[in-house]
This record gives C-alpha cells, structure tokens and sequence, in this order.
C-alpha cells in the first residue's frame, strides 16, 4: 500500500483449473495485476511408503500444479504489464548441492521444491524480458504473528534450527520486485 498498489484476494481450488480461472477472472475486473507471487505449499514429513496417495497428490497439486495454473492465468496481464513480475517462494532443499538430511524432509517435499524450481527455470526462458520471474529460496519462517520474535517461533517449532524473520523475506521480496535494480533469477536466504 505504501508504494500505491492495491491487491486482491479470490479464493480457489489450486488444483482446479476451471476454478482457477474464474478467481483470476475476479481478480483482473478489478485491477491489471503485474506481480504474481506463488507462495501455495504445505509439507509432507515422513517416508513416502509411510505416506497416503492423496497426501502426496495433495502437496504436488499445491506446490506444482497450483504453481503453473494459477501463473498460467495472470500470464497475459503480466505480459502486458511489461515488466511483470512472478516470484515462486521456494525452499532451500530444492537447492542444487544444498545438504538434505532425509529426517528434514520427504521424497514428495523435495520433489515438489525441485519442480517448483524447474518451473521457474523454465517460466523465465519463455517470457524474459517482459516478464521477470525470480525463485525465493527460504529456510524456516516466522508466521505472521511472529514478526518480531522469530526466536520465540524457532524454539517453539523449529528446536535447534535458527528461523528467518517474516520481514526478512518481505525485503527480500521488495528487493526481487524493484524495476529500478537488476534482475534476480533465484535468491537463497538463510537464517
């Protein structure tokens, strides 16, 4: 709001693409968005033997098929925005050479996170220089109610792991979205 954006918020089944179009239908009567941030994923723990088939169809359809749909959608307005922005809020897992204990982690996250990755990859071939679309890699984060004592969150949720503070990743965000700087293609934070 600070910057004189306004946003708009539409409620829909990621995985879905009719319902996906509709909200982007919603969305773009009231306003010609030039940013996307993707930001839809849960997580998964555990052994995928251990895991149900929806559980693991439920994070890809979030993470991935969600991903691709709902950009798929904003596409043409971000096009015409010129520059228009995607930003993907990915995890540091998906890292290539970043050390992944599997007791922090499962085969469906990670696969997730490296699709998401690749899709961004991908996404930036197609439609650069019109639109800039960048990979936020983040560690653990704060939830919003937690902006200000990140440390409290990490002892809570996270015992032994330092957690990022949610402003952290605001900047970092601000920073991927500013047409007055360089483009970045994937930015890793840590904590």
């Amino acid at each position: 709001r600070a910057a004189g954006r306004r946003a708009v918020v539409a409620a829909a089944d990621i995985g879905d693409p009719r319902a996906v179009m509709l909200a982007a239908s919603r969305i773009t009567r009231e306003l010609k968005p030039d940013i996307l941030i993707n930001n839809a994923g849960q997580f998964l723990a555990g052994r995928l033997a251990d895991q149900t088939g929806e559980a693991v169809a439920g994070l890809l359809t979030t993470g991935v098929t969600g991903t691709a749909l709902g950009t798929q959608a904003f596409l043409p307005q971000l096009l015409d925005a010129a520059p228009g922005f995607v930003v993907n809020i990915g995890a540091r897992v998906a890292v290539p050479g970043y050390p992944v204990r599997v007791q922090d982690t499962s085969v469906a996250y990670q696969t997730g996170k490296q699709a998401l990755a690749i899709f961004g990859r991908m996404l930036r071939q197609e439609v650069s220089p019109r639109v800039r679309v960048s990979t936020l890699y983040l560690p653990a984060i704060a939830s919003l109610t937690d902006l200000d004592d990140p440390d409290d969150v990490s002892a809570r949720l996270y015992p032994g792991t330092a957690v990022l503070p949610l402003r952290a990743v605001a900047a970092a965000v601000l920073r991927l979205l500013d047409p007055a700087l360089p483009p970045v293609e994937e930015l890793v934070l840590g904590a």
